[in-house]
């Protein structure tokens, strides 16, 4: 479990404590993460500050080449996601497994978009080997959370025979999918008016509070959702809107894989104050380790843009060499290990 990997923010919550929050806003000088009282107030501070400056660098993505956000497009992805979640029924305390590269644009887009509507994430390792991958640690997921959605990456797939995947494929069904949710292969065509573009909704018996399935790719496959359709750039008036007034700085945000422990947003936020305050040099950016832990790219996030300057993401399984090459051919710093 990736909670368990690294040393454990403790949670406000589990304390007993209240958890951290600003009294508000005290100038427009300010850096948003000295202000910040949730995750989203720091999207919409740097965004409304400077919403043409790049705040983001990915070194890989789903385009096969690097990837670059300004302030304003990370909050409009962001905005997009949450609105779809939202549309779909989303509400706050809802759960989502997410089986995503670390340093992915589809897992900071829907952290971020979790944590505005008050969803809570959860996490699952990425795969060592991405074509063999182990799905002990989703299952245990899906498992003990009881989440409302699932969020995987599309080239994540199981040590299959070609004729396997084949004949999946065939018939409309993601192979790995077909694997962890054996009910999808009960559809059918004709009368039912099952077909590979119009399928229907996800549902599964060992699952009874799973309600949808994504995956990151491009393909329609039968009872499952593409990340891209999740967006929604026009939608209901007001809607985001109402939804983040219910969220607070005390909202779980991040939870593993076995529900034992729990990050709040404000537990996440405190911890990048402490990466924000080490940043002596905001015109250097700051390269965060993907592989370490999600809380771990979530801190050096919200730390580069509170700081406002440019987050670069190495890649999705970036080494410690890759990362500090990386770091030398941006001028930027690398965030501690000690997160």
């Amino acid at each position: 479990m990736w909670l368990g990997a690294r040393r454990m923010i403790a949670s406000t919550a589990a304390r007993g404590k209240k958890p951290a929050s600003a009294t508000g806003m005290k100038s427009s000088s300010e850096k948003p993460i000295s202000v910040a009282a949730t995750v989203s107030s720091i999207v919409d501070l740097a965004s409304g500050k400077k919403p043409l400056k790049d705040a983001l660098k990915f070194y890989e993505s789903t385009t096969g080449r690097a990837m670059i956000w300004t302030y304003s497009a990370t909050k409009k992805h962001t905005d997009a996601i949450a609105s779809g979640l939202l549309e779909l029924g989303y509400a706050k305390g809802d759960r989502i497994v997410a089986w995503l590269p670390w340093g992915s644009p589809e897992f900071v887009a829907l952290a971020l978009a979790s944590a505005r509507i008050g969803c809570v994430l959860v996490p699952v390792t990425p795969p060592v080997e991405k074509t063999n991958a182990d799905m002990k640690e989703v299952v245990a997921a899906l498992d003990v959370t009881s989440p409302r959605g699932f969020v995987f990456w599309h080239e994540y797939a199981l040590s299959m025979t070609d004729d396997s995947v084949w004949r999946a494929e065939e018939n409309g069904f993601n192979p790995l999918a077909e694997k962890l949710f054996p009910d999808i292969r009960e559809d059918a065509s004709g009368l039912k008016g099952i077909t590979r573009l119009t399928g229907v909704p996800f549902s599964a018996a060992r699952y009874p509070k799973l309600k949808h399935v994504v995956h990151t790719g491009s393909r329609n496959y039968r009872q499952l959702l593409c990340y891209k359709n999740l967006m929604v750039y026009n939608p209901t008036p007001g809607a985001l809107k109402a939804a983040e007034e219910k969220t607070s700085a005390s909202d779980l945000f991040l939870e593993d894989a076995d529900g034992k422990v729990s990050l709040t947003q404000a537990d996440i936020i405190a911890e990048s104050k402490k990466v924000f305050e080490s940043i002596k040099n905001e015109h250097m950016g700051l390269v965060v380790p993907t592989s370490s832990s999600p809380q771990g790219v979530l801190v050096g996030l919200l730390a580069a843009l509170g700081k406002e300057t440019l987050c670069v993401f190495p890649g999705f399984a970036s080494d410690a060499t890759s990362t500090q090459k990386i770091a030398i051919t941006e001028a930027a710093h690398v965030m501690g290990a000690s997160l």
